[in-house]
Order: C-alpha cells, then sequence, then structure tokens
C-alpha cells in the first residue's frame, strides 16, 4: 500500500445536492433573547429578594427553577427557544445561560466533562454527543496581588451535577461555537437533512477545523450525497488532524471493509487502537464494539483500558464479564459482576447486576 500524502488544509467543494446553501442559525441568532424574554428575566433579578444578590447568583438561581427539565437527549435549542420551552441539551443550557450571562454583564466559561457518552443512531450510523458545563464566574471577585489562584470563584451550571463525569478541561468560546454547530449537523443528518447537515458542520469547521465530530458528520454526509471521493477526503485528513476522532475511524474502518480495503481499514484499526483516549467510555464503546464483531480478545483488551484509568466505573466490570461469560468462564464472569455491583451507585444498575448474578447462580 502506498503512502498518500494529506495537504495541511482541507479543501472541499460541495457536491451538487449541496451547492445550494440553506439559512443557518448565525451566532447572533443562536444567543439572543427577545425584547419580552429580557425584561422577564429582568423583572425576576429586581425583586426585591435578590436585591444583594451577586449577578451571577442571580443566573443560577433563575435556571435551577426548571434545570431539570434538560437533559442529554434534548435537541440543541438556541436561546429564545430554551428560554420558552425551558428544555433542550447540555448544549442548550450554556447557550441560554451564556445569553443570560451577557445580559446581566456575568463572564461566563465553559468545561467538557467526559461522561458516558450519549449516542444518536440512525440505520447503520452512530454519533456521539459530548456533555458541556458552565461555570458563571463571580463578579465581585478580585485577584490578589502576588497570589496564585487556582481556581476562581464560581457557580457551575449542569443538570446532572453530581453525575461523576470527569473534567475534561476549559473549552473555549471557539471550540464551543463548533460545538454547537456539530451538534445541529449531527441532528440535521439523523432527521435525513443532509443539506442542513452539510453546511452546519463546514460551519463548525470555521471555528475549530479540527474538530472530530464535525469532520466525521461532513463524511457521513458527503457518502450520502453519493460524493465518494469528498467523503474519503475528510475521512483521510480526519484521521490525520482531527483531534481524538474516534468516532470518524470507527466510521472509516466500517466503510473501507465495506469496500473490501482489508489493508487499509488495518492500518485504521491500528490507529484506532493506539490513541490514548483520556475519556474511558470511549475505550468502553470501542470494547462493546469489538464484542459484536465476537473479536473477544480485543474487546477485553479494551475493558481492561477503560479500568486501568477509571476504577471508579461499573460499565467496564459488567462488559468485561460478559466477555468472560462468552468465553465459558462463568465464575469469572459472577465476580467482575461482584465488582460492577460494589463500584455503582445507580439503582437500576445495580438492580441488572443482582439479576444477572442470580441468574448465573442458577445456571
Amino acid at each position: 500500500m502506498k503512502e498518500i500524502t494529506v495537504p495541511v488544509k482541507l479543501h472541499l467543494m460541495p457536491p451538487i445536492e449541496f451547492q445550494n446553501k440553506p439559512s443557518l442559525f448565525t451566532l447572533d441568532e443562536i444567543f439572543s433573547l427577545s425584547d419580552q424574554q429580557k425584561n422577564q428575566f429582568i423583572k425576576f433579578a429586581s425583586q426585591s429578594e435578590r436585591e444583594d444578590l451577586s449577578k451571577h447568583r442571580v443566573i443560577a438561581d433563575y435556571l435551577n427553577q426548571f434545570t431539570e427539565q434538560f437533559n442529554y437527549f434534548g435537541k440543541t435549542n438556541i436561546a429564545s427557544v430554551a428560554f420558552n420551552e425551558k428544555q433542550g441539551n447540555c448544549l442548550s443550557l450554556a447557550i441560554l445561560t451564556s445569553a443570560l450571562a451577557k445580559l446581566n454583564s456575568v463572564e461566563v466559561k465553559f468545561q467538557k466533562v467526559y461522561s458516558a457518552p450519549v449516542y444518536q443512531k440512525t440505520n447503520e450510523t452512530v454519533i456521539r454527543g459530548d456533555h458541556v458545563r458552565s461555570q458563571l464566574m463571580d463578579p465581585n471577585y478580585t485577584k490578589e496581588p502576588g497570589k496564585i489562584t487556582i481556581f476562581e470563584p464560581a457557580i457551575t451550571i449542569d443538570y446532572f451535577p453530581d453525575l461523576g463525569g470527569q473534567l475534561a478541561g476549559a473549552v473555549n468560546h471557539k471550540e464551543f461555537h463548533a460545538m454547537i454547530y456539530s451538534n445541529l449537523a449531527a441532528e440535521s443528518y439523523i432527521k435525513s437533512n443532509y443539506n442542513f447537515a452539510y453546511w452546519y458542520a463546514r460551519e463548525a469547521l470555521i471555528y475549530d477545523e479540527y474538530y472530530a465530530p464535525a469532520l466525521n458528520t461532513l463524511a457521513l454526509t458527503l457518502i450520502k450525497a453519493n460524493a465518494a471521493e469528498e467523503a474519503e477526503k475528510v475521512f483521510l485528513w480526519g484521521s490525520h488532524y482531527g483531534k481524538q476522532p474516534v468516532e470518524l475511524l470507527s466510521n472509516y474502518y466500517d466503510r473501507l471493509i465495506n469496500q473490501n480495503l482489508l489493508l487499509e481499514a488495518k492500518k485504521i484499526n491500528q490507529q484506532l487502537e493506539d490513541i490514548k483516549l483520556p475519556n474511558p467510555f470511549d475505550y468502553i464503546d470501542s470494547a462493546y464494539k469489538y464484542l459484536r464483531q465476537k473479536n473477544y480478545a480485543q474487546a477485553e483488551k479494551m475493558f481492561e483500558r477503560a479500568i486501568d484509568i477509571a476504577p471508579y466505573l461499573h460499565q467496564p466490570y459488567s462488559g468485561l464479564a460478559l466477555v468472560k461469560f462468552e468465553l465459558g468462564y462463568p465464575n469469572k464472569a459472577k465476580r467482575l459482576l461482584e465488582q460492577a455491583l460494589e463500584v455503582s451507585n445507580e439503582k437500576a444498575s445495580r438492580d441488572r447486576y443482582r439479576t444477572k448474578l442470580k441468574a448465573l447462580e442458577i445456571n
């Protein structure tokens, strides 16, 4: 297999199907509130019981009235829709938080959290979303000269603050904008609105050209337009330059296998294995993929890697138990399920593990 030179920049021409660019949400539209909505918040903030509260606390109090109505499986709503409907996904909550922060002159920062990934499924293709939360910075805080500040005082806005995910680090505003447009692209793809999916993915890459989820959706959308050459270009470029391109590599691997390009697929599979994933759920996802392929050795390796970096998670123990059971080691499976039960604090998961343990004892 000859070496292929991958250009530093990704240059694409829209296929015929996508040459009419639709009207997309602008950033102003995404973060804008109507005058009526602004007045509603100002009225809330002006009530006498809040006159002594800091500005960031007022925003938090307002949002806490309906934070639980936001969840993983909601859609990505712009600020005005999220304000009215009081629902959406984590990005919707972050968008609304940002709009209120601007209205109340409060600085807002964003953090990415490693947690159980959320999957949207359409036929054979899976697209994953990440979890983002907002931090409202204390406007009254002043850094003392000569002192090192590790954490500035802030209020975290999240609908599952005790979810138990790992903090992945700060998200700058450009990456946040890329995440919004990438989510809109993925949601359009799920609904088979491929023209919107294509252009929202392209919009995401304006803010972060290496954002792998947008590259992944872009490649999948090009396949739907029968633009195989352009899709290959995106897959190849993303495999070289994308940031943690796990889903992109996984979809690229499947495509190469379907095309019977086994040597190329082997190379991509090796790249997947070599990625040092900071998120244990990426290893868990890969493990289940190998499990579905009955590749038990690789599944076992991936579950064990997840355990190495996150021994407090129950999911890799239960997955590894399934591997051992399939390989004919029920006693090892039982011990692993007991470990999963021990570390899990989720009632539904604990009940499920108890049921499985009883089934193993009966057999």
